[in-house]
């Protein structure tokens, strides 16, 4: 079920913290797209459909918008939850936030128009953001084994999000090739278990290669923990 929208969404593909009314921790999730109307979450929980619900949403360390909504459609990706959520109630203070959230994001993606009252990125509702979840750099040891070559390699990462990485590798990988890939995270606890396909590779000036890795499942949780030491 689509809702349906007069405002386009803003696209902002960023991860941030949500709260839900009488919980007594943040929680981490993907904010996709947003409006003064509205926006589009994945999580890892459960909202209430059936209701209205009062969410506390850090947009950055130092930034937190509080808006009461109902989610009015719901999706399931592997083992995020995406939901369409419509604003109930937002104060103006915290519609300033996301304004101004949203033209320091994308000064350049912006008309130089109104669309009723409100600045729309090009393309409105229309544009499609290949990339899900954005990337945020990092870099991280990584072990892979090419599981159509049966062969072992290191890597680093070069940026990370709960549904992809970017690599330098010292050996080619061809596009297509499955992955299997272990991310050391210095937090004392394991490293973080993934499997992937090559999306593109490329070689650099300094006899490495740039591979671009799409992974099976997002992980939003695997996320979170890079997310606290980068």
């Amino acid at each position: 079920m689509e809702e349906r929208r007069h405002h386009p969404r803003w696209q902002v593909n960023i991860p941030v913290k949500i709260k839900l009314q009488g919980a007594e921790a943040f929680s981490c999730g993907h904010l996709l797209d947003i409006t003064l109307k509205g926006m589009r979450i994945a999580v890892d929980f459960t909202l209430p459909t059936d209701s209205l619900v009062t969410l506390c949403i850090g947009l950055s360390d130092d930034c937190f918008i509080t808006i009461e909504g109902k989610a009015v459609w719901c999706r399931n990706v592997d083992i995020l939850n995406i939901y369409g959520i419509i604003f109930k109630r937002i104060s103006d203070y915290d519609k300033d936030k996301i304004f101004a959230l949203v033209k320091e994001m994308h000064p350049k993606q912006i008309y130089n128009g109104e669309c009723n009252g409100i600045i729309c990125q090009k393309g409105g509702a229309q544009m499609e953001d290949l990339r899900i979840f954005e990337r945020m750099p990092a870099q991280l040891a990584v072990r892979f084994i090419d599981l159509k070559e049966n062969k072992e390699g290191d890597a680093q990462t070069l940026d990370i999000s709960a549904k992809g990485m970017g690599l330098v590798t010292e050996q080619p990988l061809g596009p297509k090739t499955p992955l299997e890939l272990w991310l050391k995270i210095p937090d004392r606890g394991e490293p973080l278990y993934m499997r992937g396909d090559v999306v593109w590779s490329k070689a650099t000036e300094e006899s490495k290669y740039r591979v671009g890795v799409n992974l099976e499942k997002a992980d939003l949780m695997g996320l979170a923990r890079v997310m606290r030491i980068a």
